[in-house]
């Protein structure tokens, strides 16, 4: 059984274009995508029974979105986008601030203050006011109690009407609505399709991760880790619309997803992004039970175990196994997300006290499909033998040759070369930023305020003037001071005196120097303002 051959023709090109997209400018002949996605047929099989023999299943569900998305909701339908309510609303807040001169001490002041506590995004999520009671002195000489636990929305309308706040009526069609929407529906689907594994941090939902293909994620490899592995499973909620892939096909929109380990031994939940949804998470666990049940025959425990794991090693109390087990979860070139708080079911009949398990599959060249050659970084989605690109010597970031910028035979981005220091005296840059500084001296007298960064060779091999004038003191057992004295300085050196003009302006120093009848040559020196 070759599960490459469940895959359609389209979705193939699909993903091989996808592929090759991302692994640009590669020495020699791509390999062909079944070569490619030979290593992940092998290692879905187990996975694929687990889904009925299918690739991919769907499920249409209802969960409780969490505070966090309704949080969003509200800055983004209406804290951010400034209504008439909730730019009237902070001008007469802002204004009663002002006008009791931020004194915190003043009871109206206080006043105000709770009041725009109703407006808080955790106050308007739960339509709920968790504050101290307090009293509203209406204009019309009224007091109206706002008690802790109250609804939000009424006590919101009171103030409005009798302060006079337009477009509360507005406001509070939107807020009903968006906590009408606190129930999620859509459609879940469960997949192994290896081009959801290439896109599972790519999408058209405004969220992005590490492992992003499109934005060059830098642990981006563990996709492909993940594509490859006998146990990770993705489970994603689908947006309303698709999303465009190169070519201009579409694919799945992933507006959540979580990888999921699952074997005999154990169903666990990694990391839901953008952001944890337990609620989510719970209904992809059991759903994934009962198809293990189901199709493999395996009875996992009736309850959920909670793996507490900081550190990627955690152990459990089993209840139903009446014992402890062990627990360590790692990965390869994958980011490993198994340090915090994850869910499980357990096998009722695992045999071992110690899980220990590599949830990474191989890590594989797109390019030329081998999995015995090394990577220069995690980020890499192609070998070492393969990649014909140049990487900063300074970042590691991988740049194009024409973005390049070469120092010393070293190959440097332009973020890099940008901020590299550069010498005062012959203006080349510094890769490894180590400079010395040199103090100008003058009449047995070394001025602190007056000095130049330069490099090693600008202080060692100087063309311009002689290395030995270059001296050293000695401040105390740790420090010593480099300076040139000017006196030192042949006044008919005029390369030398260019060079030191030259080198003090780039730091704001106006050196020069003249030669006068009555005092014969001197120099003169000037701190200029930047």
């Amino acid at each position: 059984m070759s599960l490459i051959e469940k895959i359609s023709e389209r979705e193939l090109k699909m993903f091989d274009r996808y592929r090759r997209n991302y692994v640009e400018n590669c020495v020699g002949n791509p390999a062909p995508v079944e070569t490619i996605l030979s290593y992940w047929d092998f290692a879905k099989r187990g996975l694929y029974n687990l889904l009925g023999e299918n690739l991919m299943i769907d499920k249409e569900i209802v969960s409780e979105k969490t505070e966090y998305e309704m949080e969003q909701r509200i800055n983004d339908l209406l804290i951010y986008k400034k209504g008439e309510f909730v730019k009237a609303w902070q001008d007469f807040i802002y204004e009663s601030f002002i006008r009791l001169s931020l004194d915190k001490e003043n009871p109206e002041f206080v006043m105000y203050y709770n009041m725009d506590r109703l407006m808080l995004p955790e106050s308007l999520i739960y339509n709920t006011y968790n504050g101290e009671t307090f009293f509203v002195n209406f204009p019309n000489g009224d007091k109206y109690k706002v008690q802790k636990g109250c609804k939000v929305s009424k006590a919101l309308g009171k103030i409005a009407d009798a302060f006079d706040i337009p477009g509360y009526e507005e406001f509070r069609i939107a807020h009903s609505q968006i906590l009408n929407e606190r129930k999620l529906k859509g459609t879940m689907t469960l997949s192994i399709h290896p081009l959801d594994y290439a896109t599972m941090s790519d999408n058209n939902c405004d969220w992005s991760s590490c492992m992003s293909w499109e934005e060059g994620g830098e642990y981006r490899r563990g996709t492909v880790e993940m594509m490859n592995s006998t146990c990770v499973i993705i489970a994603y909620l689908n947006a309303s619309e698709p999303m465009m892939l190169p070519g201009g096909e579409s694919w799945s929109n992933k507006k959540w997803r979580e990888l999921f380990i699952v074997n005999e031994d154990f169903i666990c939940g990694i990391k839901g992004y953008p952001y944890w949804n337990r609620d989510l998470e719970k209904t992809a666990l059991d759903w994934i039970k009962e198809l293990a049940e189901k199709n493999w025959g395996v009875k996992y425990t009736d309850n959920l175990y909670k793996l507490d794991a900081p550190n990627d090693k955690c152990s459990v109390d089993i209840e139903e196994l009446d014992r402890k087990v062990s627990f360590h979860l790692w990965t390869e070139a994958m980011y490993n997300d198994c340090y915090d708080i994850h869910y499980t079911y357990i096998n009722k009949e695992l045999a071992e006290d110690f899980i220990d398990i590599c949830y990474s599959g191989y890590s594989e060249c797109m390019w030329c499909g081998s999995v015995d050659n090394c990577f220069n970084y995690e980020s890499n989605l192609v070998c070492t033998s393969c990649d014909n690109e140049m990487y900063c010597a300074h970042c590691g970031e991988r740049i194009y040759p024409d973005d390049a910028y070469c120092i010393n035979g070293e190959y440097y981005c332009e973020y890099c070369y940008n901020d590299f220091p550069r010498c005062d005296g012959c203006d080349e840059i510094i890769p490894d930023g180590y400079t010395t500084r040199v103090y100008l001296a003058q009449g047995g007298k070394i001025y602190q305020w007056y000095y130049v960064d330069l490099c090693y060779d600008c202080v060692n091999y100087n063309e311009h003037i002689d290395n030995k004038l270059f001296k050293e003191h000695e401040i105390d057992r740790w420090r010593v001071h480099t300076y040139i004295n000017l006196d030192d300085i042949d006044p008919a050196n005029e390369d030398a005196i260019e060079y030191l003009e030259k080198a003090f302006r780039q730091n704001n120093i106006k050196l020069f120097f003249e030669r006068s009848k009555d005092l014969g040559p001197y120099w003169e020196i000037k701190k200029e303002e930047k």
